[in-house]
């Protein structure tokens, strides 16, 4: 006679064929609650917008940094900015229920909204307000990147050393991983508005100036890094797309002259949500975890910062530049 078989166990360990903990069992209970409420999330009009930003968005919201980092206005925009509840022009008719005519102060558009104060204005951006911005977050990452080359130590003469029969030679050291700690002779260029860089005549001929360049003239290996700071709506990859294609012709001479042309395209949201492209782009470069992710928050807070500010000054037709 055949022995009955036991019911099949439908637990959680059961179904994943592994012994979990309580710990990772109650992440997963936990992260299985929170899809329904993402999805719902992502169907709201207002308050669902941040749900939508990139996932691996690296944006520092620690108590400690909420309470020691920011003042009271900041802070208080910051968390409204996400949610899009600042009281912009579209959000004042929408909250009065009432006619209310309201246009940009700059250009003159009708129903103005957050999106279009921090990046739509035409008349803000031939001022400079985007740029101001752009520049700050470009002259973070650019400052990191160029402490970073300084602190690469410069190699020693390899010495050869004989080892006894039955004796181990000592290990070799092994090299930082990375693309910046393979030379010591790099030159950073970065290309501001206030200050315009071209690009090395010698590395190619072309009108286009990227951000930042990095070259080694020992490797023939020249970095490209472009930035930009688009609405978090955005942040997903169209513009990175756009700018790679923008710099394809100029990667094809650096090839053509015996250069090896390496281009990264990173963002940098306007309301201070970085993509995941800034870090993946610095790691690569050679820096550790911690100094990325330090870079990162530092970029993060100074978008912030530098929207905050163009928002305060919205209705100001005329722009000066915070020194």
């Amino acid at each position: 006679q055949q022995p009955t078989s036991r019911p099949q166990r439908q637990c959680l360990a059961a179904q994943q064929g592994t012994h979990l903990s309580q710990d990772s069992a109650s992440r997963y209970f936990t992260e299985q609650n929170n899809q329904p409420r993402l999805g719902h999330l992502k169907t709201l009009q207002m308050q669902g917008k941040w749900a939508e930003w990139d996932a691996r968005s690296n944006k520092d919201l620690t108590w400690q940094k909420l309470l020691h980092g920011m003042t009271d206005s900041m802070l208080k925009w910051c968390l409204n900015a996400a949610n899009d509840s600042l009281p912009t022009w579209d959000n004042l008719r929408r909250w009065s229920r009432a006619t209310i005519c309201l246009k940009c102060k700059c250009c003159g558009h009708p129903k103005p909204t957050l999106a279009h104060v921090l990046n739509g204005c035409f008349v803000a951006l031939k001022q400079g307000r985007y740029s101001f911005r752009h520049d700050e977050v470009l002259n973070t990452i650019a400052t990191a990147i160029a402490t970073f080359i300084q602190s690469i130590p410069t190699p020693t003469p390899t010495l050869i050393s004989f080892v006894r029969a039955g004796e181990k030679g000592s290990q070799r050291v092994q090299s930082r991983p990375g693309i910046l700690p393979k030379a010591v002779d790099w030159v950073l260029t970065q290309d501001q508005k206030r200050c315009p860089a071209p690009f090395p005549a010698h590395i190619a001929i072309t009108d286009k100036r990227p951000d930042i360049v990095v070259y080694s003239p020992s490797l023939r290996t020249v970095i490209m890094i472009e930035l930009t700071c688009p609405t978090e709506d955005n942040i997903a990859g169209t513009y990175a797309s756009s700018k790679r294609e923008r710099y394809d012709a100029l990667v094809r001479e650096c090839i053509a002259n015996g250069w090896s042309p390496l281009l990264y395209t990173v963002v940098v949201g306007s309301r201070g949500y970085c993509a995941g492209s800034v870090r993946d782009c610095l790691l690569e470069l050679g820096m550790d975890k911690s100094l990325a992710n330090r870079t990162v928050q530092e970029a993060s807070s100074v978008a912030s910062r530098c929207s905050y500010i163009i928002y305060t000054r919205r209705n100001n037709k005329e722009w000066i530049p915070p020194t």
